[in-house]
């Protein structure tokens, strides 16, 4: 655990409005990548995907173009995972520079007490995101996208989130936050 760092509620308000960014990007990449390959798991609860008019015209487009589009929303989607995951559970971050959940609590052992308990396989997703997406490494895998579940990442980092919203203070997050982030995690 790292030392306790105090953020101003004006830092965390800021920070919120990346954090809600970070979220919302996070589900509606997810939802791009599986429509695109028509492996959604089930349907939100929302009876809408986010979705533009035009999209079923992507499959229009020619295969190289089609792999373009997946590879965008599957990079999108593991680099918000990631950053989330991140913030959760303090993991790989500097305190003093990097927004994390703590921060927005008083008593951050509570906070730690109730966020539902870190997924073994998060240190590997993390691992596997940074050697195949954020750096360029000698390990990278030629063929990674088989190795991610997106449904099941999306829903393990949901618990957390879902917990995390429903203990901040309004006062520390942008107006409005608590209600757009709980119509998000509610529609899976």
């Amino acid at each position: 655990m790292s030392a306790k760092v105090t953020k101003n509620n004006m830092d965390l308000i800021e920070a919120s409005k990346h954090l809600h960014y970070e979220i919302w990007m996070l589900f509606k990449s997810m939802e791009f990548f599986l429509h695109y390959q028509n492996t959604f798991p089930r349907k939100p609860r929302s009876s809408l995907l986010w979705l533009p008019k035009n999209f079923e015209q992507i499959h229009s487009l020619n295969p190289a173009e089609l792999q373009i589009h997946k590879n965008s929303f599957l990079q999108s989607f593991l680099v918000h995972f990631r950053n989330l995951t991140c913030f959760i559970y303090e993991i790989h971050i500097k305190p003093e520079n990097d927004v994390v959940a703590v921060h927005y609590f008083s008593d951050p052992t509570e906070w730690r007490k109730r966020r539902p308990k870190k997924e073994k396989s998060f240190e590997q997703y993390l691992s596997n995101i940074g050697k195949t997406i954020v750096h360029l490494t000698y390990s990278r895998k030629e063929d990674h996208r088989r190795q991610w579940p997106l449904y099941n990442m999306a829903m393990t980092t949901r618990r957390p989130l879902i917990v995390f919203n429903d203990m901040v203070s309004e006062e520390r997050v942008i107006p409005n936050f608590k209600n757009e982030i709980s119509a998000i995690l509610s529609r899976y």
